[in-house]
């Protein structure tokens, strides 16, 4: 769950490689029709067979996230949320709000070294 800048949190799911000792590109997907299945005992072998394979194999970090009030996500869903150009406080939120919200957690975390 990561934390938004109005405090709604968003269930994202990370696949990274096992070789923490180097820094890893990263692939984000943010969608509203679910990410699942949630939780490590339910992991995506599907995603060796997918158009991701090549990425993986590079040994990307691919990262999916369930948009804000969607599935596990808190917060209430809105269609493509509006973007705002000059937002005033924190509760001013949009899907570019949340996408860098999301970013800037991955990056301080897993200390990518750039974004696709």
């Amino acid at each position: 769950m990561i934390p938004m800048r109005d405090g709604v949190h968003l269930y994202t799911a990370v696949y990274a490689p096992v070789d923490r000792g180097e820094k890893h590109p990263f692939l984000l997907t943010r969608t509203p029709y679910s990410c699942k299945p949630y939780g490590v005992p339910f992991f995506k072998e599907a995603l060796w067979d997918s158009y991701l394979y090549e990425y993986l194999k590079e040994e990307y970090i691919y990262v999916v996230q369930d948009v804000r009030g969607e599935w596990k996500s808190e917060g209430e869903f809105e269609n493509v949320r509006p973007f705002i150009a000059q937002k005033q406080n924190n509760r001013d939120i949009d899907e570019a709000s949340d996408a860098y919200d999301t970013v800037e957690w991955l990056v301080k975390i897993y200390l990518i070294i750039m974004v696709v």
